[in-house]
């Protein structure tokens, strides 16, 4: 698995887990199949993710709501919710492991707080 890197408005940046088929989310690690989760350096798509329904382009960034978290905490955020929907189910918590390289035992904990 290679990785991109953008800088988004906030100033984050956000890492984008590829390969020859394409991007995969950086918060489930669903692929996109062919579309693009970010365009250039600055834009997110205008995708939803069908993994984890996280809409880019508009709900991917911490905004009003949370202006004190980084991009990576609030992908934390949506992770742990779109986990929970899901029973903590073993094969996402290893697609978390395998494309995003995420220590899921850490992650068990940081949705315990």
């Amino acid at each position: 698995m290679r990785y991109l890197y953008f800088e988004n408005y906030l100033g984050d940046q956000v890492r984008v887990p590829c390969d020859d088929t394409g991007q995969y989310c950086p918060i489930c690690g669903t692929s996109f199949g062919g579309f693009e989760v970010f365009y250039g350096d600055r834009e997110p798509a205008d995708e939803i993710c069908p993994g984890c329904n996280t809409h880019f382009g508009n709900g991917d960034v911490p905004r009003q709501t949370d202006p004190a978290m980084t991009t990576e905490q609030y992908y934390q955020r949506i992770r742990i919710q779109w986990l929970n929907k899901n029973n903590w189910n073993e094969s996402l918590l290893k697609q978390l492991r395998e494309i995003l390289g995420i220590d899921t035992d850490e992650l068990r904990t940081l949705a315990k707080k």
